[in-house]
């Protein structure tokens, strides 16, 4: 745990870390001090002579007095450094997610991340302060006690350094009884997390499936692997508990032993051998302090081990990295032999592809279901990137360019367009937010917002919602689309972005999507004729594999799988239903 809080600790916190350390070793020395001169105190204060004690008090008091004022300095450091860590944790997780790939957003990966951004901010914050202080002060005080007691009763204080490590085993085979069962209970609490998410979400479509009973879907299996979970936990505690405390009981038991042995001996005086004892049941309080901390460890270190798991996730992977974008202008895109298979399947999604996609062009992805279409575009966009092969857009590997670099020149019109909490306006300005209000509703009539803002009380000003609620699906594709064009990028992926869309906003929309023709390259999935007439270039997927490709006029000349294609939809969008059910 440590360790992974000493990673986080940024650069400009690095003197603090210091100074920290410092502190926590001056109070660990100052409480070990302070301990030990009670043994003088009490035993002059029992003595004939109780006035002798007067100048050991003076000591007494002086070593307190230092001891809290180097406990409340270390508190506000340790409570400063907690806010340095959190902050750098959070800042580089962020950072570091946008260099994932997509793919490693989901499902459970997603709810680690959300959890260890933002649910376990306050425990990390707190981590320093409220654990690794007193874990540190536990660990180092009893033996800083021990040496102290040499120069008072040596065979007490060698005692004390024999059994310190004994402790610190006992404490550590305990800990390891259940660190499993912990790591696995919080594996279950992931688990949930992200099924219950996604019960929420899926409600729609498990009430039409007569399926919404918790008890019978995912989520309700992760709450029961929560509960096994949580059993498991609690039963492995037990063993680690009863070893510990047995080990605490003899190590009392040795070092009262060897105390009252020296006062039979008449080596100490019966107060001498008071205080003693009063400082052994001293000694062993730290160790009392780890027991009652040690659950909130084991839970701090499984939080801070996700946090370096997350780090750790591998990012895209990349060539040897030149600055600058792609060529200006609309740019060509190439895949030369690409094959990508998502982690953890056993057969490729995108089998050996080469395309070509002309500077300027309007090229579509069509075929059936399943063929890889998507994925095509999500490799442009390095939302992944290729098992095998290249990819070239305006005459760089992807791989070698800076993310932000091309990202800078692309836009992506999804097909589940998601709109982020805020106003109509703050959601289509995202694409440039300098943009001027004439920009604004230009690409507001060319996508037919402008619409949905006439019609709504607030206009520009209607909040979208989480995620867009508050819109039905055409508006939100709507919305998306005017903020895609309003990015005017060179490079536009579309994503069957009229789906939701009736005829006439179709027309209207797959009309703008057109307009910029020539000026920059469009790669469209597409099954609907409207969006594919529009296309130069065809290129037809089926299995993860390029069937045809070619300008759109020829293949269906050729008659071949596209033709038949662009028969069987020609022929299906034509279909109307009449009474009693009949098809026309």
């Amino acid at each position: 745990m440590i360790r992974i809080l000493n990673s986080l600790v940024p650069e400009e916190a690095q003197a603090m870390r210091r100074r920290f350390g410092a502190l926590l070793a001056v109070t660990v020395v100052l409480r070990a001090t302070t301990c030990v001169l009670l043994i003088p105190v009490l035993a002059r204060l029992f003595s004939q002579d109780p006035g002798d004690a007067a100048v050991w008090i003076a000591a007494l008091t002086g070593s307190a007095a230092l001891q809290a004022y180097s406990q409340h300095r270390l508190a506000r450091v340790g409570f400063e450094l907690g806010l340095a860590v959190m902050g750098e944790y959070q800042n580089r997780l962020v950072g570091h997610l946008a260099t994932l790939p997509v793919g490693a957003l989901t499902g459970a990966a997603r709810a680690r991340a959300q959890r260890s951004i933002a649910a376990t901010a306050p425990e990390v914050a707190q981590t320093i302060g409220n654990l690794v202080t007193p874990l540190v002060g536990a660990v180092a005080l009893p033996p800083a006690i021990a040496v102290g007691l040499l120069f008072v009763s040596w065979p007490v204080g060698l005692a004390g350094l024999l059994c310190s490590p004994l402790l610190l085993a006992a404490w550590w085979a305990a800990n390891r009884c259940s660190r499993r069962a912990d790591a696995a209970f919080a594996d279950s609490v992931t688990d949930l997390d992200s099924r219950i998410l996604e019960f929420s979400r899926a409600q729609p479509a498990l009430r039409a499936a007569g399926r919404a009973d918790p008890d019978r879907s995912a989520a309700g299996k992760a709450l029961a692997g929560q509960h096994v979970a949580t059993v498991g936990l609690l039963k492995w505690s037990v063993p680690g508990q009863l070893l510990f405390s047995v080990a605490s009981q003899l190590a009392l038991l040795a070092l009262a032993i060897v105390a009252l042995d020296r006062m039979r001996r008449g080596e100490v005086s019966v107060a001498e051998a008071v205080a003693l004892l009063v400082v052994v049941v001293r000694f062993l309080e730290p160790f009392t302090t780890l027991a009652e901390i040690a659950p909130a460890l084991q839970s701090s270190s499984t939080t801070l081990r996700g946090i370096e798991s997350l780090l750790a996730e591998p990012p895209l992977t990349t060539t040897e990295r030149t600055s600058g974008a792609p060529e200006p202008g609309a740019p060509e895109v190439r895949f030369e032999g690409v094959r990508f298979a998502y982690p953890g399947s056993t057969s490729d999604t995108i089998a050996g592809v080469d395309i070509v996609v002309p500077a300027g062009s309007t090229t579509a992805i069509v075929g059936p279901s399943g063929a890889g279409k998507s994925t095509i575009l999500g490799l442009v966009a390095r939302f992944q990137d290729v098992t095998e092969g290249r990819l070239v857009v305006g005459g760089r590997d992807v791989r070698s360019v800076e993310p932000t670099d091309l990202y800078g020149g692309l836009a992506f019109i999804f097909q589940d367009v998601h709109l982020l909490e805020g106003t109509i306006r703050d959601n289509v300005l995202l694409a440039d937010p300098d943009a001027s209000d004439s920009d604004l509703a230009a690409v507001a009539a060319l996508a037919r917002v402008d619409e949905i803002v006439d019609r709504l009380p607030d206009g520009w000003h209607s909040q979208v919602g989480e995620g867009g609620v508050s819109l039905s699906g055409g508006e939100r594709q709507r919305v998306g689309i005017a903020r895609a064009l309003m990015k005017d990028a060179s490079l536009l992926l579309v994503d069957e972005a009229t789906s939701a869309l009736d005829p006439e906003n179709e027309e209207a929309v797959v009309s703008a999507l057109a307009e910029g023709r020539g000026r920059r390259t469009t790669i469209v999935v597409a099954h609907r004729m409207r969006t594919i007439e529009q296309a130069d270039h065809v290129v037809f997927l089926e299995a993860g594999r390029v069937v045809e490709a070619g300008p759109r006029e020829d293949l269906l000349a050729a008659g071949g799988r596209f033709a038949d294609f662009h028969q069987e939809r020609s022929a299906g969008e034509g279909w109307t239903i009449g009474g009693a059910g009949r098809r026309h």
